[in-house]
C-alpha cells in the first residue's frame, strides 16, 4: 500500500498550517544570504577607493595637512574654541585657574592644579 504524499494533499485539513510562514522564512533567508556578500563587496570597494588616494600617517600631522583640500572649513575653524582647544597646554594657552582651585558641581569636587609644568 502506498502512503499519500503530504505535498500533494488536496484536503485542506491535511495541509501544513505553517507552510506560508515556512516559505516566507525561506525567502527571507535566501535574500539575506545573497545580500550580505554584495554589501561586503560594496563596502570593500568604498574602503579601497578611500585608501587609494589617502596618505596614511601614524602620527598627528596638524591642521596644515588638511587645510589645502579643506580651505573654507579651515578658515572657519582657525581661532575658534575648537582650534584653541587643540593648543598645547602652557602658561600662554591655559585660561583657567590652576592654582589648587576647587570646583564643586552635583556633589563632585574637582581640583585644578599644576605639577612639574603640567596641568591637572
Amino acid at each position: 500500500m502506498k502512503r499519500p504524499d503530504p505535498a500533494s494533499a488536496t484536503d485542506a485539513g491535511e495541509r501544513d498550517p505553517l507552510l506560508g510562514w515556512k516559505r516566507a522564512g525561506l525567502a527571507a533567508t535566501i535574500l539575506i544570504v545573497l545580500t550580505v556578500p554584495l554589501y561586503a563587496l560594496k563596502e570593500g570597494r568604498v574602503r579601497a577607493g578611500r585608501a587609494a588616494g589617502a596618505v596614511v600617517m601614524d602620527e598627528f600631522v596638524g591642521v596644515d595637512a588638511c587645510a589645502e583640500c579643506h580651505e573654507s572649513a579651515t578658515e572657519a575653524w582657525r581661532g575658534s574654541n575648537h582650534d584653541n582647544a587643540m593648543a598645547v597646554a602652557d602658561s600662554m594657552t591655559v585660561r583657567g585657574d590652576f592654582d589648587d582651585t576647587e570646583f564643586e558641581h552635583d556633589g563632585i569636587t574637582t581640583r585644578f592644579s599644576r605639577r612639574d609644568g603640567k596641568y591637572f
